[in-house]
């Protein structure tokens, strides 16, 4: 039986993933930004500059297929979520526009465009894993109709549901996936040995940070996300993914030991992979966890047939063009070295 519901929620899942791997390692590049020294804040702009604003298509895509495609979902997650998806967005505006700013201001400023840059670097992808581990939790309350009925309260539909331990641990997590993607990619394009080596130790930490608060998010999903935390660790599938996340785990530290920077990327990015795939199957069949199905909360095949049918033929444009983008990038940058 043909069923594009799944096959849209696993487009969503892919361009997430393409998302965090991209657009993540570009807000960690802003995290590493805070402490970073000139040479090193110049090698991160180096990096950021050519396509940073291009890695946000993906995020636009997933919020135009929820829009369309699943608008039950995209309801409940713009009303009760607000804060924490304005905070979000409010992140990708001050990054960008403290990027733009910094480079072509005067230099006694840019220490202060500089501070704002990092801001608004840990402030979005932070809130962004807090908006997707409480999609995750079961804590999302079914919206009265009206909002302003007897027995709504405003911190009970739009604060606690988002303000928990576990959201926040996702959080964390979120931030350190995206500055360890970071200083992976930034070693192996790193000009010099000072430069490498400086990534790499920051490389080692932010693996280190990565790995205890994934094990203190799946303590905190016993309470906090109940319906994960048995997923995670008792279905047929558990054991072959969190062996896969460990041994990619173990790889990253591996090959950052014995200076295999190129195995260390692919490494972590398998490991985001893993992590992020893990995650969408625990939650599985499930958008937003115990409330909205991806059946039940679907458009008809009449919206969802045409969209797919337009996604194969954007794809045709869109795809070869990131892949060239990302190829002129890498080309040029080691031309330059």
């Amino acid at each position: 039986m043909w069923m594009p519901e799944y096959y849209l929620a696993a487009i969503m899942l892919l361009a997430l993933c393409v998302y965090m791997l991209t657009a993540g390692a570009d807000f960690g590049g802003g995290i590493l930004d805070l402490v970073a020294t000139r040479k090193q804040r110049a090698l991160i702009a180096d990096q950021l500059a050519p396509i940073w604003e291009a890695n946000h298509v993906w995020l636009i895509l997933i919020i135009v297929l929820l829009f369309v495609c699943f608008p039950p979902v995209f309801e409940t997650m713009s009303i009760v979520l607000h804060i924490p998806i304005t905070l979000v967005l409010v992140g990708i505006v001050l990054r960008g526009s403290a990027f733009v700013f910094r480079t072509h201001d005067s230099e006694s400023t840019k220490q202060r465009w500089s501070l704002i840059f990092a801001i608004g670097s840990i402030l979005a992808p932070f809130m962004l894993g807090v908006t997707l581990g409480t999609l995750s939790s079961g804590r999302i309350p079914v919206l009265p109709s009206p909002l302003e009925g007897a027995g709504f309260e405003f911190a009970a539909y739009f604060i606690h549901p988002w303000l928990q331990v576990f959201p926040f641990l996702i959080g964390f997590l979120t931030l350190w996936l995206c500055a360890l993607l970071s200083s992976l990619y930034l070693l192996q394009r790193a000009p010099d040995p000072e430069l490498n080596q400086a990534f790499r130790f920051r490389a080692f930490i932010f693996a280190v940070l990565t790995g205890l608060t994934a094990f203190g998010a799946l303590w905190a999903a016993q309470t906090g996300a109940p319906g994960v935390h048995e997923a995670l660790l008792h279905q047929t599938w558990s054991l072959e993914f969190q062996i896969a996340t460990g041994l990619a785990a173990l790889t990253v530290f591996g090959a950052l030991w014995f200076g295999y920077d190129r195995t260390a990327q692919i490494a972590g990015m398998i490991q985001v992979i893993c992590m992020m795939g893990g995650w969408a199957l625990a939650q599985f069949p499930y958008l937003i966890v115990d409330t909205h199905s991806i059946l039940d909360s679907a458009a008809s095949h009449a919206i969802l047939n045409p969209v797919l049918a337009a996604l194969g033929l954007g794809s045709i444009a869109l795809v070869p063009s990131f892949m060239w983008l990302y190829w002129v990038f890498g080309h040029g940058l080691k031309t330059d070295s």
